[in-house]
């Protein structure tokens, strides 16, 4: 949990600042499904994950009682408390159902010294069929705008059978990235995985990274134990471990 959360206060605390592209291009949610659809992958998962922070310290009574009232708001169901606070640090998770197939987490974390006092409320929502993802996106943002303005990210897991070859990973990526208008920003590869960063003025939203824009994620990786090659596609990048 405290690794998940290290990787979530990352993503939303290097200095990233989302801006707007004022264009008639489609929303970033519309546009992970359009590379998917590209893609031709197995679904295995939609993940959304909202995060918004408050400058001062909540005590863990305090984290408690409010992640209970924005389980509720969120209408989550079959909920299960994690309290793993000591005098220091707050630290609250909730667990549970959002639906008939959705998982949501909800975390509460605070920590006080001298120099930070800061509360972060990260939603988690994990779907395993195609959604309209920006009306989901919007209903948690209902959610956690009241508390502050909120950063979000959404990412679509695919997957196939056995492993892909390199030159067809590479044509699935270009293919997207041709279609999409997207401009590479930033590329890792290895043996077994591809990464890459981009921007695309189709695309509406975007931050800025590195001095760069940057508003699609694409990567690539073959899982031995699973014999499944995935593909991920995030938006304005992939928020969750590949």
């Amino acid at each position: 949990m405290i690794k998940k959360i290290c990787l979530y206060s990352f993503i939303f605390g290097i200095c990233f600042t989302l801006t707007m592209n004022h264009t008639d291009a489609f929303t970033k949610e519309e546009g992970i499904l359009k590379a998917f659809e590209m893609s031709k992958g197995n679904l295995e998962q939609i993940n959304l994950n909202g995060h918004t922070s408050i400058r001062k310290y909540t005590d863990p009574k305090q984290g408690e009682k409010m992640a209970l009232s924005i389980s509720k708001e969120l209408m989550m169901k079959d909920i299960q408390i994690l309290n793993t606070s000591d005098e220091q640090n707050t630290q609250i998770c909730i667990q549970g159902k959002k639906g008939n197939q959705e998982d949501i987490s909800l975390i509460i974390q605070s920590m006080k010294n001298e120099d930070i006092k800061e509360t972060n409320i990260v939603v988690d929502v994990v779907y395993h069929e195609v959604i309209d993802i920006h009306k989901e996106t919007e209903k948690i943002k209902k959610v956690l705008n009241y508390f502050g303005t909120t950063t979000f990210t959404s990412c679509i897991t695919g997957s196939y059978v056995g492993k892909l070859e390199r030159e067809t990973k590479d044509q699935m990526i270009e293919d997207i990235m041709k279609n999409l208008k997207i401009k590479e920003v930033e590329k890792f590869e290895n043996q077994n995985m591809i990464s890459t960063t981009g921007y695309s003025n189709k695309i509406k939203d975007h931050i800025s990274y590195g001095g760069n824009k940057v508003n699609i994620h694409l990567a690539i990786r073959y899982n031995s134990y699973e014999k499944k090659t995935y593909i991920w596609i995030g938006t304005p990048l992939i928020a969750i471990s590949y």
